[in-house]
């Protein structure tokens, strides 16, 4: 078993190392909706503006997707499921969150919760009800709350 600290850094590094190579959403710029809606295989795309920042709804019959964007860097600080299955993490979020352990990660049964200074995920997994959020603390944008990432 590895000390703490070397889990955190070890979590964090795989975090912000493993996002490029994964075609990540979560802190990259934003990609063409088309690569997203084919990634996630959904079908209809739908912006919005809000104050500070815009999302992109991504949706098909049994998945919703949101991504929040900061105008200011064109980053997602923010991403959001909802449906039916399981979107692929890897390609919305750049890392699988089930592989990650150490301090500020709680699993149950049903829910897995990784918390630290700069990420935030919550994952329910629940047969047919799949939900989750993901926030970059770091890319939200200035007078923005990450509350606003909901599905």
């Amino acid at each position: 078993m590895l000390p703490r600290k070397t889990q955190a850094f070890a979590c964090i590094a795989l975090i912000f190392l493993g996002a490029g190579a994964a075609r990540a959403q979560l802190g990259q710029s934003v990609q063409r909706p088309d690569r997203q809606l084919q990634l996630q295989r959904l079908q209809k795309s739908e912006t919005r503006t809000a104050d500070k920042y815009r999302y992109t709804q991504l949706s098909s019959d049994d998945l919703v997707v949101k991504q929040f964007v900061n105008p200011t860097t064109n980053s997602v600080f923010g991403v959001t499921w909802k449906g039916r299955r399981m979107p692929s993490l890897m390609s919305l979020l750049g890392f699988d969150p089930y592989t990650i352990s150490g301090p500020g990660v709680t699993r149950s049964l049903h829910a897995t919760h990784i918390q630290t200074d700069m990420l935030s995920v919550e994952i329910i997994a629940v047969m047919g009800r799949y939900q989750g959020r993901a926030v970059r603390a770091d890319l939200v944008p200035q007078g923005v709350s990450a509350s606003v990432v909901t599905p």
